[in-house]
């Protein structure tokens, strides 16, 4: 089986973090189904999220197994009349398929009898299925709610900003709803977005990487761990570890950074769960603990990249 390597960029407008698991999983699985009753073999597939893109990648086979599909048509009752000539419904039937009778068998159903025919669908190029599946993979996501951005009839979570596929190390062209696909990555910059042009699944990788994206989540986690304990030193302290907070920020940044912030020491006074509670669930942010495993007036949030106005994000966290 010659195999060739592809990857697949959905660019969305940001995805609430409770969903981008989810949905990662399921454009996979998705992927993975319709490239199976395609007839297109998988060697491997790999996804990953972050708040503003899904990216599949991996290799298929260069194009599909040519399939025998069976095509039913009118009932045998009403293709013979009488005389045993094909009728009118017969014949249109033989015409539509591009089919002789000779090509024509009796299909048992428990309906009863049909005139039908076999036919041999020809090979297509992997690139062309994916074209043709996209549409439908991104529809059957389940989701709580969607949304519908213009009239094409898509519908997802967030609104579809931009697609990339590349197949075989060749940008493919295609328009995707209302969407015309792209060789251009987006990456956020504050509040700018910086276009970069890829032309191959190697460049697609290298881009992400030397512009400090974290496309896998696991990896978005480590990081995130890495740089709060990096932080929490410099004050000779310790994080106040939350996994399921730190699941949710992982799915709300893709190039975590850590701003630390400082809270009015009198409100030490209070119970040190209703601290806690309150900087996870409202906040979002991780308490520190002095050497005495007393919380202490300082607190870290993770935010995107390395912010030029960390002094304002301070300033809006402490506010």
């Amino acid at each position: 089986m010659q195999t060739v390597n592809f990857l697949i960029e959905l660019g969305f407008e940001e995805i609430p973090s409770g969903l981008i698991g989810s949905v990662a999983s399921q454009l996979e699985s998705n992927f993975s189904q319709a490239l199976e009753d395609n007839s297109v073999a998988c060697k491997k597939i790999c996804s990953y999220a972050s708040p503003v893109r899904v990216v599949l990648a991996g290799e298929i086979s260069r194009q599909n197994s040519p399939r025998q599909t069976e095509v039913k048509g009118p009932s045998y009752s009403s293709a013979y009349d009488k005389q045993g000539n094909l009728t009118a419904a017969a014949r249109g039937f033989l015409k539509s398929q591009g089919v002789e009778e000779s090509d024509v068998f009796i299909q048992d159903t428990e309906k009863g009898k049909y005139f039908s025919v076999r036919k041999r669908e020809q090979s297509k190029l992997s690139s062309q299925v994916i074209k043709d599946i996209l549409p439908s993979i991104i529809s059957k996501v389940s989701l709580p709610k969607y949304m519908s951005w213009d009239n094409s009839g898509l519908k997802f979570a967030r609104p579809l900003r931009s697609v990339i596929v590349i197949w075989k190390d060749e940008v493919l062209k295609f328009k995707l709803a209302n969407l015309e696909s792209s060789s251009s990555v987006s990456v956020r910059d504050g509040a700018v977005y910086k276009q970069f042009k890829v032309k191959t699944v190697k460049s697609y990788f290298a881009l992400i990487k030397k512009e400090g994206i974290i496309l896998s989540l696991p990896e978005r986690k480590n990081k995130i761990s890495s740089i709060l304990n990096k932080e929490a030193s410099r004050f000779y302290a310790g994080v106040a570890l939350n996994e399921q907070l730190l699941e949710e920020v992982a799915n709300i940044v893709e190039r975590p950074a850590v701003v630390c912030c400082d809270f009015e020491s009198r409100f030490l006074k209070l119970p040190e769960i209703v601290l806690l509670a309150s900087m996870a669930k409202y906040q979002r942010v991780f308490a520190l603990y002095g050497g005495n495993k007393n919380i202490i007036n300082k607190f870290l949030a993770v935010v995107e990249n390395r912010p030029a106005n960390a002094a304002g994000i301070k300033k809006h966290y402490e506010f």
